[in-house]
This record gives C-alpha cells, structure tokens and sequence, in this order.
C-alpha cells in the first residue's frame, strides 16, 4: 500500500478512491489515515502534510524546522561563512519549494533508470532537476557562485528532506498494515 495515496486522503480535494486495506478489506478512511500519523516525528509530518496535501498551513513551521536542520548542518560541515540568517532562510526554502514542485523526470519517465544504469538526467532520483542557473537565481546568487558554494549545500539539505518523507512513508506503511 503506497503511503502517498493514504496521506492523500486527508486532502481536503475531493478524491474518488477505490482500494481497500489489503490486510483487512477494510475500506480507508481519512480517520484511519489521521490515526496512523500519531507518533510520527514533528519535521517529518509536517513535511509530509506540505507535499502530499499541499497544506501550505503548516509552511512556516516547516520552514522553522528546516531553518533548524540547516543550521545543524552548518555547523557540523563547517560551512564557511554560510552561518549568517539570510543564506539560511533562502536555502531552506528554496529547499522545501523544491521539494514540493518536483516533477518526473521525462528521460526515464520517474522510475530513476534508463536502460539498465541510473538515469543521467535525474541522477536516478526520478524527478526532474532545474538547472543551476534557475536554482542560483531563485537565491539570488550568481551561476559561479551557486556551483562554488551553494550547490554540495542544496544537495545535502534535499538529502535530509528524502529521509523525512521516507520516514513519513514508512510510518503510515507500518501503522496501517499492522
């Protein structure tokens, strides 16, 4: 069962669906969903609810939390001269915007391989990547220096975020199936 399609019941779009818990032939109910998120640690439902539902209510909480996530890593990495608010706040959020637009990628249609290697467009990740120019504009920043000093960066933060939502997954797999 995909814990994308659970959490997209408490969307509050309409949705017409029709599968079933396959442990019990129960059918799914927004409840069911809501009860399987309890437990689930702060960062990774609140991103779960902002990419899955689009719940924009829950941005600046998220974004608070990211702010805190990207200056752990500040810090640990010894990034030089990144500490300062600004870089930080425009990192975080042109992270989780990210995040949440990302698209398939159209050479290998979103599954991450092309023949049998990883995709090179995507770096098998399956979602299209913008180009340096448009994320170091997004920031602000020059192309240069966007290669230089922001971009190891912006790969590391959108590691952190893949961890969270593959917790959010693997939560709601494991509280519904149980």
């Amino acid at each position: 069962m995909d814990a994308r399609y659970l959490l997209a019941r408490l969307n509050s779009i309409e949705h017409h669906y029709e599968k079933q818990i396959q442990s019990t032939g129960e059918k799914l109910t927004p409840m069911m969903v809501a009860a399987a998120l309890s437990g689930l640690e702060k960062s990774a439902y609140l991103l779960a609810r902002y990419v899955w539902c689009q719940d924009e209510t829950v941005y600046s909480e998220l974004l608070s939390e990211v702010e805190q996530m990207v200056q752990g890593l500040a810090l640990s990495e010894e990034w030089c001269g990144f500490a300062a608010e600004e870089k930080i706040q425009a990192l975080s959020a042109l992270a989780l915007r990210y995040f949440q637009h990302r698209s398939l990628c159209k050479a290998c249609s979103g599954t991450g391989i092309v023949k049998i290697t990883s995709c090179p467009q995507c770096f098998g990740s399956g979602k299209q990547r913008l180009t340096h120019s448009v994320l170091a504009n997004a920031v602000g920043v020059h192309r240069s220096n966007w290669l230089r000093s922001w971009n190891e960066k912006f790969n590391l933060v959108l590691a952190v975020l893949s961890e969270w939502e593959e917790e959010a997954c693997g939560h709601i797999q494991k509280q519904l199936c149980a």
